[in-house]
């Protein structure tokens, strides 16, 4: 008596392919989720990069205009709120093809040349374009504050920092709790 073996069997193949087909297709998700981590922590790795140039590039401007730092004239915070007035310029700057001379440079301070510096450290001239480094950094904004006084009542050390948002997380329906912040910090002694 001979048993068809081929009849007890039928289906087993379909079953080995499906099984096949749901553990590619979860090593293929598992495989895209690791790849979006990846962008992310490549993202947030060069904000972080653009963050830290463009303190050290703040502390240039800070440690170049020593009067006005010592005064104090550097203490406060810049936002992306503060974008929409304009300081006195020193300088004249070129928007759109036109040269305007805002400010001439006798007639300028170093506490106009401070609140300047702060505001184009956030800011940025021309909305039509990228002119500034923050404009590649989502909602930068900028404290200062003074961490030592001589005997002189001069401000001779900052702590100089440097906030922005970073990637949005998912866990919370409400939108001002899904967006994460990094900021950098730095201590800048001014002679």
């Amino acid at each position: 008596m001979s048993v068809n073996l081929t009849s007890k069997q039928h289906g087993f193949a379909m079953m080995e392919a499906l099984i096949t087909a749901m553990i590619v297709a979860i090593g293929v998700s598992g495989v895209g989720v690791l790849l979006l981590r990846s962008i992310q922590a490549t993202q947030d790795s060069s904000q972080q990069s653009q963050a830290m140039w463009i303190v050290q590039d703040f502390v240039g401007k800070l440690r170049a205009n020593s009067p006005a730092a010592k005064s104090g004239d550097y203490i406060g915070s810049t936002d992306v709120t503060d974008c929409a007035t304009l300081p006195t310029m020193c300088a004249s700057y070129n928007i759109n093809g036109t040269t305007t001379n805002i400010e001439s440079s006798e007639n300028c301070s170093s506490t106009n040349m401070a609140a300047y510096d702060m505001w184009t450290t956030v800011c940025s001239l021309d909305s039509n374009s990228f002119d500034t480094p923050s404009d590649f950094i989502a909602n930068p904004s900028l404290n200062n504050t003074c961490l030592e006084r001589d005997t002189r009542n001069d401000c001779i050390r900052y702590s100089i920092t440097f906030n922005w948002d970073i990637k949005i997380s998912r866990g919370s329906p409400d939108a001002s709790q899904r967006t994460n912040t990094n900021s950098y910090n730095m201590i800048v002694e001014v002679n």
